[in-house]
């Protein structure tokens, strides 16, 4: 049996992909968080607000205490907030 999903390099994922991370795993883009599971597979309440900022995952942070994840991309590459927050060494004067 095929499986639904790629593995993609982060480098390769572009804004609008449909990405899904398991449990342990680093998010390669910032992502709008569509669907999840705890650690029991039960999925999230419908009620949750989807546009919420606590539904956006960060780049670099890592999948806990799930299962898995699934989201849209976005932001990737150069323009995630880790990335953009990132102005490169700090010299002092």
């Amino acid at each position: 049996m095929r499986s639904r999903y790629r593995k993609l390099e982060w480098k390769h994922i572009l804004v609008g992909d449909f990405v899904h991370l398991s449990h342990d795993e680093i998010i390669p883009a910032d992502i709008l968080l569509l669907r999840s599971s705890d650690t029991n597979g039960a999925p999230l309440p419908r009620e949750f607000t989807i546009l919420a900022k606590e539904n956006v995952l960060l780049r670099g942070c890592v999948v806990k205490n799930t299962d898995f994840v699934e989201g849209i991309v976005l932001y990737a590459g150069n323009d995630t907030k880790a990335m953009l927050n990132n102005k490169g060494p700090r010299y002092k004067r």
